[in-house]
């Protein structure tokens, strides 16, 4: 699987000393996860919930609630989600700003998607092998 050679890659590029806590299961019932290192959510995130690390959020699968990553200094942080489609996002001190969303939208297929700090603005890209090479 692609995502997965690309978390490989990923899990490298971590500076060493930087380690990722894993939670498996959907984040649900308003449930909040803080995280001092990097976390790896092995589910969904959903709306009403959020999840808070001084590192990198990883979701392997939608993130639909809140998400704030780099709460430590918000320098090269990122968030990855299968899905993204978050309530809230923050990396650092900079929000997202989602476009609008279109009422009728049509489920395409899902995008892999991370979350960066661009120009003080919090981008969201699909997440391809130039994009994690340059995290």
């Amino acid at each position: 699987n692609n995502f997965i050679k690309a978390l490989q890659t990923l899990q490298s590029k971590l500076p060493s000393g930087d380690y990722a806590q894993f939670y498996r299961g959907t984040v649900k019932d308003n449930n909040v996860i803080e995280m001092e290192d990097s976390v790896i959510i092995m589910g969904d995130v959903n709306p009403g919930c959020a999840v808070t690390s001084r590192k990198n959020i990883i979701v392997l699968g939608g993130l639909y609630g809140e998400a704030h990553a780099g709460t430590e200094d918000g320098k090269n942080a990122f968030v990855i989600a299968l899905e993204m489609e978050p309530t809230s996002l923050c990396i650092g001190n900079f929000k997202y700003r989602p476009k609008k969303k279109s009422k009728w939208r049509i489920q395409s297929k899902v995008q892999p998607k991370v979350a960066v700090v661009r120009e003080n603005n919090v981008e969201v890209l699909p997440l391809t092998k130039e994009i994690l090479g340059n995290l």
